[in-house]
């Protein structure tokens, strides 16, 4: 597979006819439904380009590619691309708060693309630390024009409790969530979302809104985004914006608030250099459970500070990222000969960058003031590696404002 120019100017070429090959199993719909270029319009490089980023982002092909071929009016557009293997039963390893000490073991089964719809439906249960059952569904456009999105979501987990203000307990939560959505242009996504909850802890620990220790929480959400990021894997260029409002209630004065905002920007800097800079806040109003506490130190890190535990009901983070492309993401074919699994072996996405950053961040108590906390602050530099199907892993050295020094070994991109 590979990119091809168009000898004629861009003002002067009409599209004459969009051709999909290679997506075996995708429906054509899903493609064209992502992209701005129709037949009939003239062809633009720039907006191609992003309907090619676009299609990428879909997370359904290894690779995807443009090439103009002359055409009896103007060019065909041709659009290649390189599926994925989409069923994957799978043993599951899983390593909870980017903590390696906390392991989780079992099975699931994973349908990425089902019907050639983009449709995902998982299910999986493992056993170790915070074990649980789930099943997911999620249809991201199940109404033609209307652009309408589905979820539904039901699970059992017992978690143990990470709080540094209750001695550690296991919380057993039951739910049910559904969601349904509607896409917003190209880049915008609105969503509303219902949930039940059913949260047991110990009755002597006094830690949840009920006095026998048992809440049932329906809840609604608000959560809009808007994603315009070039490449989710590895973001250099772009905007991501997400923000949430969500009402949980227990019944009379024990309903509470919690909102939040997630502020991303990629800034293309010379020599094929990225600047990416993240703000996000959370906060939440009313008398918040413990297991509904925000935390430094589990999801939400600070480099230099890998393991240190905040824990209050709004927490801050901020972080810089320079990065530095080493080797450019390139494709390699494992398997070369034609049997029927050949083609999810091919044009596997490998590379590599350099990344210096910055990270800083606090949780709070409702009481406490931003202005008079003391933040965790840390710097460091590090390798992101770009593999097949793992996306990405990342070695990392990072130090704190004291100078003292850590190793990181995580997965996927930082943000």
């Amino acid at each position: 597979m590979g990119s091809q120019n168009y000898p004629l100017s861009p003002d002067s070429v009409i599209i004459e006819s969009i051709l999909f090959v290679g997506n075996d199993h995708t429906r054509d719909f899903i493609l064209s439904r992502e992209m701005q270029l129709r037949e009939g319009d003239p062809y633009d490089a720039v907006i191609a380009e992003q309907d090619r980023q676009r299609l990428q982002n879909l997370q359904l092909f290894n690779r995807v590619d443009l090439q103009l071929l002359p055409g009896e009016k103007g060019v065909i557009l041709l659009v290649l691309v390189a599926e994925k293997w989409y069923l994957f039963p799978y043993p599951i390893l899983f390593i909870h708060e980017r903590d390696w000490d906390k392991l989780s073991y079992g099975a699931g089964l994973i349908y990425e693309n089902l019907r050639g719809r983009n449709i995902t439906l998982t299910g999986n249960a493992y056993l170790g630390y915070n074990p649980s059952v789930s099943i997911n569904y999620r249809d991201p456009w199940i109404h033609g024009s209307r652009r309408v999105s589905f979820s539904v979501s039901a699970y059992y987990k017992r978690i143990r409790n990470n709080s540094t203000f209750y001695r550690h307990f296991d919380e057993q939560h039951l739910g049910l969530s559904v969601s349904v959505g509607r896409r917003l242009g190209f880049y915008g996504y609105a969503e509303i979302g219902t949930e039940y909850r059913r949260v047991q802890v110990p009755e002597e620990e006094g830690a949840s809104l009920s006095e026998n220790g048992i809440d049932q929480l329906p809840a609604l959400a608000l959560r809009l985004k808007y994603d315009h990021r070039d490449y989710y894997v590895l973001p250099m260029k772009g905007w991501f914006l997400y923000g949430y409002v969500q009402v949980v209630y227990n019944g009379g004065s024990a309903n509470y608030q919690m909102a939040g905002m997630d502020m991303r920007r990629y800034q293309p800097l010379p020599g094929g250099l990225s600047l990416g800079v993240r703000a996000q806040m959370d906060a939440s109003w009313g008398r918040i459970p413990v297991y509904n506490h925000f935390y430094i130190g589990y999801s939400e890190r600070v480099r230099g500070h890998f393991k240190t535990v905040l824990e209050g009901e709004k927490r801050s983070l901020a972080t810089a990222e320079l990065r530095v492309p080493l080797v450019k993401t390139r494709y390699i074919d494992i398997e070369s000969e034609d049997k029927p699994w050949s083609s999810y072996m091919r044009n596997l996405p490998v590379g590599c960058n350099l990344t210096v950053f910055y990270d800083t961040g606090i949780a709070l108590v409702q009481d406490q003031s931003w202005s008079t906390a003391h933040w965790l602050s840390g710097y460091g530099i590090g390798l992101n590696v770009q593999l097949p199907y793992a996306e990405m892993i990342r070695f990392e050295r990072a130090w704190d404002s004291r100078g003292h020094g850590e190793y990181i070994v995580d997965l996927k991109v930082w943000f």
